[in-house]
């Protein structure tokens, strides 16, 4: 159904020009056009299919700046007697199922003066008709992403590195005491690393279907889109700040000693069996903003394809990430090699604190460019009162007086700070553009091109872990910034941080279902996609 162009009414965006046997059709506003253009007329003996039309891309019409202008040549009998609007199909990028859209409408026609296409202007275009392929180029991998099983090899890849991503590492950090603990112990490994594997594959097969149904729906999401949600970001703070009290010995996990006199929690494994499940599932949440080498293909790959498929590359991608700990429980000859546990465990769980307490502050700033400073106060203050709430169940736990109305009052307090923010009265309307760069927007990118400008886009999104380390350690340095000024770059950045349909449906024109993702458009037209992670010497190259 999804196929079926829409009826839309023209709203004096497109408009149609006859000169003798000669029509030009422009496209401005807000429809967007990428590469090429096509009308389908309703009619029969309105449009002479022997000569091949021409369309050309980011050029100026008159007053206004079309997206795009397509020139067709009239039947001789239409053009002795033109009607005075074309009814027909306007398709975009081959239409919805090529990235494109697809309307039904009406397309006012004046009698004017139609030029022949600018040739430059539609070489630019034939060279933007190519930045699909270019842009399929997805981490230099372009035609590794041909097939399933080079996406389940990515995603595989993928998974692995998460584990090195410092989103991930603090939380995994938390199931390495109890390797060393059970080892040592000569427990049974093996339930752990199966336990942790099952809850990595859960949460992945839960989110990853959480996707094909939004993209069913006929939403356009991407990954790590749950980070877009303010009290998403509010909830995982609160959860980190939860953590790091437990890694500094304000209290402990537990579930209680009501529940721990239950019968079938005495009958669950002594080694720590649920904690690795539930570890498994928290590893992949926080993995989730986090965009390893080879991940991106395999997820963009997946998220074009049917829902068996797609399934199949989650389920590779949190593979990957459990492998490293699957293989340490199979072989417990290889954790017994690990120190034997002693006063050393206490000091680690500590160190370990200072990575999960700079998460906590990284997603507090990620929190600054969604909120204003009263929703960021609202959760601090939330932040504040869970950790007095920790403190109080930690007295409680060691055998301390603590006041359950001061707790029960705590907790209410820490609820109310995540309800408040998930109600979106505090939410940015917009993030604020650092210096030197540009608001992104396809008009304003249009623009840039036509007035022959080398332009450079940025997308990124604060949550991003690959986008600010790239930022840091090449965008921002020196001798980038400046030969980019010398050449005469228009740099635009497209900041994803918060849910904006534009860029959603920009990144899905490159094949991308998240960011980063860096493009290049030169003064010819020409496009070129740079990969994930960046390097100063292949910045500077490809600016040349």
């Amino acid at each position: 159904v999804r196929a079926i162009p829409e009826r839309v009414q023209n709203d004096g965006s497109i408009k149609a020009t006859i000169d003798g046997n000669r029509i030009r059709i422009d496209v401005a506003g807000n429809a967007i056009v990428g590469r090429s253009l096509d009308f389908l007329p309703s009619e029969k003996n309105v449009i002479d299919l022997r000569q091949a039309p021409q369309t050309a891309v980011g050029i100026t019409q008159g007053n206004e700046p079309p997206s795009a202008s397509l020139w067709l040549a009239a039947t001789e009998r239409f053009a002795k007697t033109p009607q005075p609007a074309l009814e027909g199909v306007l398709v975009a990028d081959g239409g919805p199922a090529k990235g494109g859209w697809a309307i039904d409408t009406s397309v006012p026609l004046q009698t004017g003066s139609v030029a022949p296409p600018p040739a430059v202007n539609t070489a630019a275009a034939s060279s933007q008709a190519d930045a699909a392929s270019a842009a399929a180029d997805l981490n230099n991998s372009s035609q590794m992403t041909a097939g399933t099983g080079a996406a389940l090899l990515f995603a595989f890849l993928g998974g692995l590195i998460l584990n090195l991503m410092p989103c991930v590492f603090p939380v995994l950090s938390l199931k390495l005491l109890d390797l060393v603990q059970g080892a040592h112990q000569s427990q049974r490994l093996v339930g752990h690393g199966l336990a942790f594997t099952g809850g990595v594959l859960l949460s992945m097969v839960l989110l990853s279907g959480t996707l094909m149904a939004l993209r069913t729906a006929g939403h356009a999401v991407g990954w790590g889109f749950q980070l877009q949600s303010p009290w998403v970001v509010a909830a995982l703070i609160l959860l980190f700040g939860a953590i790091t009290c437990n890694l500094l010995g304000l209290y402990e996990f537990t579930f209680g000693s009501r529940a721990a006199d239950l019968k079938v929690v005495r009958s669950l494994p002594q080694s720590g069996i649920t904690s690795s499940f539930f570890s498994g599932i928290l590893a992949v949440i926080v993995a989730s903003p986090c965009t390893a080498p080879f991940m991106g293909a395999g997820i963009g790959y997946a998220l074009t394809q049917p829902a068996a498929e797609a399934m199949l590359v989650f389920l590779s991608l949190g593979l990957g990430m459990a492998t490293p700990w699957l293989l340490l429980c199979l072989f417990p000859a290889w954790a017994k090699k690990l120190p034997k546990p002693g006063p050393w465990m206490n000091t680690f769980k500590k160190v370990m604190a200072v990575p999960m307490l700079l998460a906590l502050l990284w997603l507090a700033w990620v929190l600054t460019k969604q909120v204003d400073y009263r929703g960021l106060l609202i959760v601090l203050l939330g932040l504040a009162a869970l950790a007095a709430f920790c403190w109080l169940l930690g007295r409680r736990q060691f055998g301390r007086s603590s006041s359950t109305i001061v707790m029960a009052a705590l907790g209410t307090l820490t609820a109310a700070s995540l309800a408040l923010t998930a109600c979106g009265i505090f939410d940015r309307q917009s993030v604020s553009t650092e210096e030197g760069w540009s608001t992104w927007s396809a008009e304003a990118v249009q623009s840039a091109s036509s007035a022959g400008r080398p332009v450079f886009i940025d997308f990124t999104a604060a949550w991003c872990i690959t986008c600010q380390a790239n930022k840091l350690a090449v965008l921002d340095r020196e001798e980038v910034v400046s030969r980019m000024s010398e050449l005469g770059y228009v740099r635009f950045l497209a900041d994803w941080t918060n849910k904006d349909p534009a860029i959603t449906k920009e990144l899905a024109k490159y094949g991308r279902t998240g960011v980063p993702l860096y493009v290049l458009i030169y003064k010819d037209g020409t496009v070129k996609v740079l990969p994930e992670l960046l390097t100063t010497g292949m910045v500077l190259d490809a600016l040349k």
